[in-house]
This record gives structure tokens, C-alpha cells and sequence, in this order.
């Protein structure tokens, strides 16, 4: 089938709209939600930046303890959401993905946080 020049413009607009939607809500929700968890667990991270990345959800930067979201996770459950929070928050703690670092998540998150961690390890977005 066919498609017309006005409705691929018009789909490239939806698209566009979609993606500033998507961030408007992340900028509101996830630093404010990451702000909460941090409170909660004690763990401790000094900036959050909300940024599109290709190659995974969230990265937490050891020298400056700053922690970069990409947009797309708002769009994940809010469990989910929780799960990418913790990870980066322990990072404040611990380098790496060793046993130790699992078995803080598990302190901070649960056993629901923790199955979640481990389906999606990475966070691969592509």
C-alpha cells in the first residue's frame, strides 16, 4: 500500500509530539522519583540529568556521582522504573554487578526489584 507525502509528514509530526510529550513527563517524574527512592534507601547521587541515550536506560557516573535517565523509561511500568532507579542509586556504592551489588538491590528493593534487575540486566535499549 501506498502512503501519501501528507501522511508520512503527518506521521513524522505524531512522532515528534510524541517524543516531547514523553520528555515533559520524564523531566517531571524521574528526578522526583529518584530523589524519593534516594531518600528512602540512603543512597546518595549529587545531579540527575535526563538524556536521550542509544545504548541503555540510565548510567550512573562515578567521578561525579551523577546519574543520567533517558527519557524512554517513562513509558516502563513504574516497578520497572523503580528497578532502573535502585540499580544506579547502589552503584553509589558499588562498582560493577558482583553478588554484593545484587544483594544490595535485594536490601533496597525487594525481591520484585531484584527478579526485575535481572531480566534486563543492562538495560539495552535496542
Amino acid at each position: 500500500r501506498d502512503i501519501r507525502f501528507d501522511q508520512l509528514v503527518t506521521r513524522e509530526a505524531i512522532i515528534i509530539e510524541s517524543n516531547k510529550l514523553m520528555r515533559k513527563a520524564a523531566l517531571k517524574y524521574l528526578p522526583q522519583r529518584l530523589k524519593e527512592l534516594s531518600e528512602r534507601t540512603g543512597l546518595k547521587y549529587s545531579d540527575c540529568q535526563i538524556k536521550k541515550m542509544s545504548d541503555c536506560a540510565a548510567c550512573y557516573y562515578y567521578q561525579t556521582k551523577q546519574i543520567v535517565i533517558t527519557p524512554e523509561i517513562i513509558t516502563y511500568s513504574s516497578r520497572k522504573i523503580d528497578a532502573i532507579l535502585i540499580h544506579e542509586l547502589c552503584h553509589s556504592l558499588i562498582k560493577g554487578h558482583g553478588q554484593d551489588f545484587y544483594d544490595l538491590i535485594l536490601k533496597h528493593g525487594g525481591e520484585e526489584i531484584l527478579r526485575i534487575n535481572k531480566t534486563f540486566p543492562e538495560y539495552n535499549l535496542s
